[in-house]
């Protein structure tokens, strides 16, 4: 879930200084010499320079992004036997959630803002390695031991080579404040990546009402009986009408059994209607409405716990 206003400026007003956390977060090897240092981007003293926070984050996301994660949301109607005539997820859809996820951050501290240079990296061709970003997006299957993660934060990765001063971790950060700490460590570069082998949903409006109620009660049994209970219950109808023709056209002949039911169906047309109505409907509600909310991870959401673990935040 999305962090509560009040607790989130605490937090972003943390995380110039926070302490190194768990395994959602990298830390340097040797960081144990170091103990009581920490990590953080470092501001630039000249108010015109784009030095770590100053200026914002330059981020790009991989060009292969959306074409490895899109396939993840069962929003989407995909695959075998899919006519694919309508996508109710885009990659705009998702780059539109990525962006909401950095203005949950961007809009409660005036030191953290972000800026796309997805076009520029990919005009430049070097990959996740571009030289113009400081934060890189992308998507795929976990490496082992990391499938019980939905995302991860890795901050300056050995892989780089577009380190500034040639240096993958360097110390002494300049804080808002002004004061510098000679012993912490500076944040140069970090990527999120978000894993493909698990389902995404991106409607959290109509979802978290859903898996709120979940939390405090048994939703899924609930929701299931009633949507299977309506379906069972048009089934039954459906064979009633079924054996009532089969009868009449034993006791009148085909024809005049034919004729016989179309008379009785067409004075209970309304009920009719609503039984094939709810013949097709409840497995797509399910499958495609209800399911994924209770199964699938929120997007948005946790782009924005991912962008905590950006500036060194822990859990």
């Amino acid at each position: 879930m999305l962090p509560r206003r009040p607790y989130l400026v605490l937090g972003l007003l943390a995380c110039f200084g926070t302490s190194g956390g768990d395994g959602w977060v990298t830390l340097p090897s040797d960081y144990v010499k170091y103990k009581g240092a920490k990590y953080a981007w470092t501001i630039a003293p000249d108010p015109l320079s784009d030095l770590g926070l100053s200026g914002g984050l330059a981020f790009a996301i991989d060009p292969a992004f959306c074409a490895q994660i899109r396939p993840e949301f069962r929003e989407d109607v995909q695959g075998a036997g899919s006519l694919n005539l309508v996508q109710w997820v885009t990659c705009a859809d998702i780059n539109d959630a990525i962006a909401r996820a950095m203005n949950t951050w961007s809009a409660n501290h005036p030191y953290i803002h972000f800026y796309n240079v997805t076009d520029e990296c990919i005009a430049e061709d070097n990959g996740r390695d571009c030289g113009l970003a400081e934060v890189y997006i992308d998507a795929r299957l976990p490496a082992a031991g990391l499938e019980a993660l939905a995302a991860f934060v890795v901050h300056n990765p050995s892989w780089r080579n577009a380190y500034s001063n040639g240096e993958q971790w360097e110390m002494g950060v300049r804080l808002p404040s002004g004061d510098t700490a000679p012993l912490d460590w500076q944040i140069k570069f970090a990527t999120i990546t978000f894993h493909t082998h698990l389902c995404w949903y991106l409607d959290n409006t109509f979802c978290s009402g859903l898996r709120a109620s979940n939390e405090s009660g048994n939703m899924r049994l609930v929701c299931s009986g009633v949507i299977f209970g309506v379906w069972a219950v048009s089934f039954l109808h459906l064979f009633y009408l079924t054996g009532r023709f089969l009868w009449l056209a034993c006791r009148l002949g085909l024809v005049p059994g034919v004729q016989r039911i179309l008379i009785e169906t067409s004075k209970w047309m309304l009920p009719n209607y609503l039984c094939i109505f709810c013949l097709v409907a409840p497995p797509i509600v399910w499958f495609r409405l209800l399911l994924p909310c209770l199964e699938c991870f929120d997007f948005e959401a946790t782009a924005a716990h991912e962008l905590g673990h950006l500036p060194g935040l822990a859990h």
